[in-house]
């Protein structure tokens, strides 16, 4: 666990050249006195602002000199000196570990600049907006902003803002941990920033390719390139580029054992971040020296600088740094045998970690990047296509008047013989061609009048069995008596996509061998729809019923049981591998009395609605297990069972995918399981009919003139 590979540099705004800065900064104070026009008092607040202020960590400097020019820049309507200030705002803010403002003050400067078609303005903010989304460790949306900016340069062949993009997209994927892309791009941007002169830029990547040394073990190169980006860094006068640089050394030497040379660099990085407020600089140098202490075994210390660093983090919202220090934190407890706090503090890590790598996050990165590919690749071949379209239409026109002089005299001479000719064919054709269409017509409607009766006998032979396949699925369903009996308030919205249906909504009551009265009710939605859904729902159930049958009574083994069932009696199905049908289902066992909840769910999540009495509400997600009852790679894997301790006025639903998978409403997309879920907390006081009546409602209404994709499955359930 190594805290530090966070800290690769983020190239916040376009590198611009710092040498003599204290000239610069005395220049720029001088061209404000001297300045006459508005618009260039506006320029030279924007520059101080940077100059003098947030590059060497003055932040009031910084935040006094950007407010003067957004005042002065909104009084005279100068928009491109606005969005400058709100960029520098957005800057400030980011370093002072406030990410909302900076998102906030980013966007201002990015609107603006869409406005007034600032192509080099609308590439930064787009950087900027992506580096605040680095820090809250939401990696799709960075690289889409970073990939958007990296258009907008390539474009005007930005070679400074190009090699600034290529780092950002370095330290993304080093977050994603593909460090083969992180390399590919960190050494272009070293390359490209070598080859401008821009010492800043090359002081940063060589930071970033240090990183990438580090990663893959090769300590010697790390440490070469930290210390070229420390020497640079310290020429510059970058106050913050220096204490990155100390905690890289630090994990160098700290990887090599040297703990008293690690600290040394740690505490090195630690004063100059606090030197100028950097709460990022500030909890990443805590965090590092934790892990040193921890690596000398000293517990203790080592927990006292990583809860310092988780504070600041959540202050931040940091998730990355939170998570690591989470799992630093679950270290330093089972080094001092706090076993409890350590269990404590490694699901928090887990937790946290699910939230930053999950599958959405996967999908989202390669949708971005398909998208980047594909825009590059669709602009070349459309410049190649219109310069053939030009080399074609000027052969073509050549050729058409070549063609059209020699047509000319053809049509000339053949016309006066079509005219001669035509009539007297004419003449002799229509009488026989009226002959043939009347003997054709006849013939034609004694045959549509045979296929149309054969067509309506089929359509009602079809409709008639299909019918009564309905109602034989019908009476395997849980009953409206069954459910009334035993449920005091709830509701079954059940929709399939065709008469008969995949989804399915049993039940079942039996004591269990404690002797409570226990009901078990399942939501389950077959493999297929329509006819082969229906005999798979069938199957499904009678499966269920010989489990139950069988003496089983925990929800977890009736789904074990099941599984087995149906794997068997599918083995002959035909096919090579064996049948691979089955279901995805949730399977609740209410035990009423002690108010006690048993769920084993394939698939399927369970929702549970609580309202504790406040204007809050709470909604408890169970998690399923991510595999079918049915033949599946974990098929020897035991489902697990979730108990729930429910309390009076819960409102527990168990669904199908049906609802949320629909697509519908002005842009023809999913519904989502997230507004389903949103949807049905804000309703869950209403009466259980009236819930009903709005889901059905909703549902019409998203769908609208599209067709219904799959069977609806959506039961409530009122304790």
């Amino acid at each position: 666990m190594k805290i530090a590979k966070y800290i690769v540099f983020i190239f916040i705004i376009q590198s611009v050249c710092l040498f003599s800065q204290g000239r610069v900064i005395d220049s720029l104070k001088l061209k404000l006195k001297t300045a006459k026009e508005d618009t260039s008092k506006v320029n030279t607040f924007n520059m101080l602002s940077a100059a003098a202020g947030w590059r060497v960590g003055n932040y009031d400097t910084a935040s006094y000199y950007a407010n003067q020019a957004l005042k002065l820049s909104q009084t005279n309507k100068f928009k491109k000196g606005e969005a400058d200030a709100f960029s520098n705002l957005g800057i400030i803010a980011y370093y002072l570990g406030n990410y909302s403002v900076s998102f906030k003050a980013h966007h201002s400067a990015l609107n603006i600049r869409n406005e007034i078609k600032d192509k080099i303005g609308i590439a930064e903010s787009n950087k900027n907006i992506g580096s605040v989304y680095y820090a809250q460790a939401k990696y799709p949306e960075a690289l889409k902003c970073y990939l958007s900016s990296l258009k907008v340069r390539e474009e005007l062949n930005d070679k400074n803002g190009i090699a600034g993009c290529f780092g950002n997209l370095g330290n993304v994927y080093h977050a994603l941990d593909n460090n083969t892309e992180a390399f590919k791009y960190d050494l272009q941007a070293l390359n490209l920033f070598t080859e401008l002169g821009d010492k800043n830029g090359m002081a940063n990547s060589y930071t970033n390719v240090g990183s990438n040394y580090e990663t893959q073990g090769n300590y010697p190169e790390a440490l070469k390139h930290y210390s070229q980006s420390l020497e640079l860094s310290r020429e510059l006068n970058d106050k913050q580029g220096i204490g990155i640089c100390y905690v890289n050394i630090g994990n160098i030497q700290l990887e090599l054992k040297n703990y008293a040379e690690a600290l040394n660099s740690y505490f090195s990085s630690l004063n100059i971040h606090e030197e100028i407020d950097d709460k990022q600089g500030i909890a990443t140098a805590c965090a590092n020296i934790g892990f040193a202490y921890y690596s000398q075994k000293n517990g203790k210390e080592a927990k006292k600088w990583q809860q310092k660093s988780l504070e600041l983090a959540k202050q931040m919202g940091d998730k990355w740094l939170i998570q690591n220090n989470y799992d630093a934190l679950t270290l330093s407890d089972i080094l001092m045998g706090n076993y409890k706090s350590a269990l404590d503090n490694y699901q928090l890590y887990i937790m946290c970690r699910d939230s930053i790598y999950n599958e959405e996050n996967v999908r989202k990165q390669t949708q971005s990047e398909m998208q980047y590919d594909f825009d590059k690749k669709e602009l070349a071949a459309r410049a190649e296509q219109d310069k053939k379209d030009l080399f074609a239409e000027e052969e073509k026109q050549k050729q058409t008047i070549i063609t059209s002089s020699i047509a000319l005299g053809l049509i000339i001479v053949t016309v006066f013989a079509f005219f001669v000719f035509r009539s007297l064919r004419t003449t002799r054709k229509q009488k026989n061609i009226i002959e043939l269409q009347k003997h054709e017509v006849e013939k034609q409607k004694t045959l549509v009048e045979i296929q149309k009766h054969e067509i309506e006998e089929k359509h009602k032979e079809i409709t008639d069995s299909i019918n009564y396949a309905e109602r034989i699925q019908r009476s395997f369903l849980a009953s409206d008596e069954l459910l009334n009996t035993h449920l005091q308030d709830y509701f079954v919205l059940f929709q399939p996509k065709d008469v008969v249906s995949g989804d399915f909504y049993w039940a079942e009551k039996f004591v269990s061998l404690s002797g409570s009265d226990n009901f078990i009710m399942v939501t389950a939605d077959s493999t297929g729809h329509g006819v082969p859904g229906a005999i798979m729902s069938l199957l499904n159930i009678t499966s269920l019923e010989l489990a139950i049958k069988d003496g089983f009574t925990e929800p977890y083994d009736i789904l074990n049981a099941t599984r087995k069932t149906i794997i068997e009696r599918l083995k002959k199905d035909g096919s090579a591998e064996g049948g691979k049908d089955g279901m995805d289902c949730s399977l609740l066992m209410f035990d009423f009395k002690h108010l006690v909840l048993k769920i084993a769910a394939a698939n399927n999540s369970v929702w549970i609605v609580r309202n504790s009495g406040t204007e809050a509400i709470e909604v408890l997600e169970i998690k399923p297990d991510k595999m079918p009852v049915g033949k599946h790679d974990r098929q020897g894997t035991s489902f697990t069972q979730q108990e729930v301790q429910l309390q009076s006025g819960d409102v527990v639903y168990t669904l199908t995918d049906g609802f949320p998978d629909q697509f519908g409403g002005e842009k023809g997309k999913k519904f989502m399981s997230k507004n389903l879920r949103e949807l049905l907390a804000s309703h869950s006081h209403l009466p259980m009919s009236q819930q009903k009546e709005l889901l059905e409602k909703t549902f019409s209404n998203w769908v609208g003139n599209l067709e219904q994709i799959d069977d609806v499955t959506i039961i409530g359930v009122r304790i």
